[in-house]
């Protein structure tokens, strides 16, 4: 991944495969996937791995500054 980065010159601090795969499983679990199917799409073979995608997603989902913005834009 990082050399298809690399290639298309996109690659620079904070884009990796790692956050790609990071950002898959916040999205996954803000979009309210199951813990185990988050886990198991990434190979995780244990779901205490998992569940720093769904604190974070919940991190998210509960920062007030995020629930007026998204008000103001007409979300839930």
């Amino acid at each position: 991944m990082n050399k298809a980065l690399v290639a298309v010159g996109a690659k620079e601090h904070g884009k990796s495969a790692h956050s790609l795969r990071h950002g898959f499983g916040i999205l996954s679990a803000m979009g309210g996937a199951n813990v185990v199917a988050i886990g198991e799409s990434l190979g995780h073979a244990d779901l205490k791995t998992t569940g720093v995608y769904t604190r974070a997603a919940a991190a998210y989902l509960e920062n007030p500054s995020d629930a007026v913005e998204r008000a103001l834009q007409g979300e839930k």
